[in-house]
């Protein structure tokens, strides 16, 4: 399945801004709010080698002069439509003017440190919270996301319940290796990933999993997995993703 990719995003309201990969501008798009931002085809960015893509990917395994990290956001939000989980930002290919990148809808609701000690007491105490992080993580541990904080997730917390949860950020994901490649110039414990190792970005394999979305990963078959990355990744990153799907299903099919 291909995006179709609008030719144009309109500039909306709403200030600009920067991430620590790229530049992101609020835009409007068919009648959806949300955030054009322009591929860092390269991994331009010089700041601290963490938030820099190109140091994260190649620290993967990676070698492809192209990172395609527009491709990546993508391949997260279509992951979580063949799940129906929703808990990934909608996300497309877009272009704006001359440039290329993605189109991602605003996220309701806000990350973390924008609510109160008292609010995240409550929100602490429904049930739906971790319902819906285990979706999130469930996810993530599929695509090998390796950049997930508090700061990279927004809750929606209103009248004492958890209405959502969306991941943002997403391009850090789709890693080829489960270990650390042989030689990388750190021990930093982000580039050792695998589906039930924690990390400092990553959980682990919880022991508590939303059944729903636990279901329809065991029904997954790896070419239904395959068919929605064809056109995004190439083919080691697709093969990587496949093998850490079948061991999530085992997993699962071990609760």
């Amino acid at each position: 399945a291909k995006d179709m990719s609008p030719k144009e995003v309109e500039a909306g309201d709403g200030a600009g801004g920067r991430g620590a990969n790229k530049e992101v501008k609020k835009v409007s798009l068919e009648g959806r709010t949300g955030f054009f931002a322009e591929d860092d085809l390269e991994g331009k960015y010089d700041g601290d080698k963490w938030d820099n893509p190109r140091w994260m990917l190649e620290n993967y395994g990676h070698t492809d002069q192209n990172l395609r990290l527009a491709q990546r956001s993508v391949a997260m939000s279509r992951l979580d439509k063949l799940l129906d989980a929703k808990v990934i930002a909608r996300t497309q290919l877009a272009t704006k003017g001359e440039k290329s990148g993605t189109f991602m809808e605003e996220a309701k609701g806000a990350d973390l440190s924008k609510y109160s000690d008292e609010q995240l007491v409550g929100m602490a105490g429904t049930k739906d919270l971790p319902r819906l992080m285990s979706k999130l993580q469930l996810i993530d541990a599929i695509a090998g996301q390796v950049d997930r904080h508090p700061g990279n997730y927004f809750v929606l917390y209103e009248d004492g319940k958890v209405k959502g949860v969306t991941g943002i950020d997403l391009d850090m994901a789709w890693m080829l290796e489960t270990g650390r490649r042989e030689g990388a110039a750190t021990t930093g414990p982000d580039l050792h990933f695998d589906v039930d190792i924690s990390t400092e970005h990553y959980p682990g394999f919880s022991r508590f999993v939303d059944k729903e979305t636990a279901q329809k990963i065991l029904a997954i078959k790896p070419d239904d997995l395959r068919n929605i990355l064809i056109d995004l990744l190439d083919e080691e990153a697709i093969e990587a993703a496949v093998r850490r799907l079948l061991k999530l299903q085992r997993l699962l099919k071990e609760k």
